[in-house]
């Protein structure tokens, strides 16, 4: 009865039963057994062991390098603009300044005037006279309801009077005091004058011309005569 109780003993203790909770084999004791062949031996293909990527694995984003080849180099001080001047002459030239006039004729010689006085040009109409005003001044005319006083330039520059024809113009210039109108023989065009074609006025001659000119420029062969006109009109 002895001997067969130690033979259970010892059958229990070579063929232990699992019991719950036991744990689990650690991984790396996990032995990988490969199909064999038809041969018996074990083939390339079968031995290569097969990656599966879980769906909920984490792919990880390569990291993005920064594009640098949208950046402005800094800028070199050293270098010089093309069109920039590099001389004085050609600084002077940029800035020059360009004066737009109207021309217009009085006798045989064409007068000019800033063209940012001019308000509006009309043809001659009737110019009712004033008593007991200057030479010069010719009468007054109403332009849509406002009374303009009309100046003879003819008589105030010392020129010989003539009677209106159909070339003659009223310029309606606008001063200080207001609007005014001056009697041109003819009005000829728009005049564009580089401030280094303006030559001073003459000092000998004197006359009723002296203090009345800005300058004079020759355009294309034409002698043109800067008029002073704020100074032709309020002196004596």
């Amino acid at each position: 009865m002895a001997k067969s109780k130690r033979r259970k003993r010892t059958s229990a203790v070579g063929n232990p039963k699992r019991t719950r909770g036991t744990a689990a084999a650690s991984p790396e004791t996990v032995s990988f057994s490969p199909p064999l062949g038809k041969t018996g031996e074990t083939t390339a293909e079968a031995a290569r062991p097969t990656v599966v990527l879980s769906e909920t694995a984490e792919v990880k984003d390569s990291p993005v390098l920064p594009d640098t080849t949208s950046e402005t180099p800094p800028a070199d001080s050293s270098v010089v603009p093309l069109d920039a001047p590099d001389r004085p002459e050609a600084a002077a030239a940029e800035s020059e300044m360009i004066l737009e006039l109207l021309a217009f004729r009085l006798a045989d010689e064409e007068y000019t005037i800033d063209i940012l006085m001019i308000k509006e040009i009309i043809r001659s109409v009737e110019i009712t006279s004033v008593p007991r005003t200057r030479p010069f001044i010719k009468g007054i005319i109403s332009l849509r309801g406002m009374i303009i006083p009309v100046f003879d330039l003819r008589t105030r520059l010392g020129l010989t009077e003539s009677l209106p024809d159909r070339a003659t113009r009223i310029v309606v210039v606008v001063l200080e005091k207001g609007l005014i109108g001056l009697i041109a023989d003819q009005v000829t065009e728009v005049v564009k004058v580089k401030s280094s074609q303006i030559e001073p006025p003459p000092t000998t001659g004197g006359g009723s011309l002296s203090g009345h000119l800005k300058g004079m420029a020759r355009v294309n062969g034409r002698l043109l005569i800067l008029l002073d006109l704020e100074k032709a009109i309020t002196s004596e």
